[in-house]
């Protein structure tokens, strides 16, 4: 399937492995690695996991919750108090209205924060800053609907990876590393 894949240019490479008791039964590598320079796909490529970060993100986060570090109803000001007074875009003349309540792990969890992604009112924050730059950058923008009101794809697991970070007290690849992912 793979093979077709690449062959009708659907896919440029992939790394195929299959584990069975601890033991891998079956690996191999087709097509390519860099599209650009065609070089070949191998079994020890690595790979940038991009938005996949964020089921480890949640997952890391609910590890905190059994740990009893956090509970899913806390607020996230708890930590980060430059979200206490958070406006909420009222209409599309720009208007805004206070938010009605604080934003809490479970709207980060499950992308109802009101937080969206780039593009949004400004919303275009650079990936070079420091965490709590970060923070007071998205602190300072609108949110695009009440918290808990309508599931937005957006920086609410970026804010979570931040929390976990400050809660563990190193960085965010740290603790997946030390808590869920084998290197």
């Amino acid at each position: 399937m793979f093979k077709k894949l690449i062959e009708n240019k659907k896919l440029g490479g992939v790394n195929c492995i299959i584990w069975k008791d601890g033991e891998i039964v079956y690996q191999e590598s087709e097509g390519y690695k860099n599209l650009e320079t065609f070089e070949l796909m191998t079994n020890d490529a690595i790979f940038r996991i991009a938005s996949m970060t964020k089921p480890i993100t949640s997952v890391l986060t609910m590890m905190l919750v059994e740990e009893t570090k956090l509970n899913l109803n806390d607020p996230i000001t708890r930590w980060f108090p430059e979200f206490k007074n958070m406006k909420v875009l009222k209409n599309k003349s720009g208007e805004y209205e206070d938010a009605n309540r604080t934003i809490t792990i479970l709207d980060l969890l499950t992308h109802r924060s009101g937080f969206t992604y780039n593009g949004f009112l400004g919303g275009d924050i650079d990936s070079e800053l420091t965490n709590e730059q970060w923070i007071s950058e998205l602190a300072g923008l609108p949110l695009a609907n009440q918290p808990g009101e309508i599931f937005n794809y957006g920086r609410s697991t970026d804010l979570l990876g931040i929390l976990i970070s400050t809660i563990e007290e190193k960085p965010l690849s740290k603790v997946m590393d030390e808590k869920i992912l084998i290197r």
